[in-house]
């Protein structure tokens, strides 16, 4: 294989490796959302099965809370991917039917914030289910 086709992979290549990198984060974006809704329903079951007073309480309320968070922005995240996709198509089928560059760049920015706002959401649904799930052991921990 020469340096040139190293430096420059064929549009196969990035093609195969784009629909890879969207389908990890469309499955990393469901996982936490299924761990998030797993957590809130372990946290709602020791709440109903016996009384948690004090720190213990609090802390509970924070690692659902977060919990809550995460669940929320992995909705986002997913919302927007999805605006995301749609947008993209147009772009797609306008690009197919002639129109020009210029006529596509309010799409493309746009295209431009929802990626962003994506992984914007994404980061967050991660840190909030770190933080939950940190607060939740704490409080098991400090209740039992």
């Amino acid at each position: 294989m020469s340096e040139r086709e190293i430096e420059q992979p064929s549009d196969a290549s990035t093609v195969r490796w784009q629909e890879q990198a969207v389908a990890q984060l469309s499955f990393a974006i469901n996982l936490f959302i299924g761990l998030a809704m797993a957590s809130l329903g372990l946290a709602f079951g020791w709440m109903t099965s016996k009384p948690i007073t004090g720190s213990a309480r609090c802390l509970l309320l924070v690692g659902v809370s977060l919990m809550l968070v995460s669940l929320l922005c992995g909705c986002g995240a997913t919302i927007t991917r999805l605006l995301d996709f749609r947008k993209t198509a147009r772009i797609a089928r306008r690009r197919e039917r002639g129109v020009t560059s210029a006529d596509l760049d309010d799409l493309r920015l746009s295209v431009r914030e929802l990626g962003n706002a994506t992984w914007r959401l994404f980061w967050l649904e991660i840190g909030s289910f770190v933080g939950g799930t940190l607060a939740l052991v704490a409080s098991v921990i400090v209740a039992s």
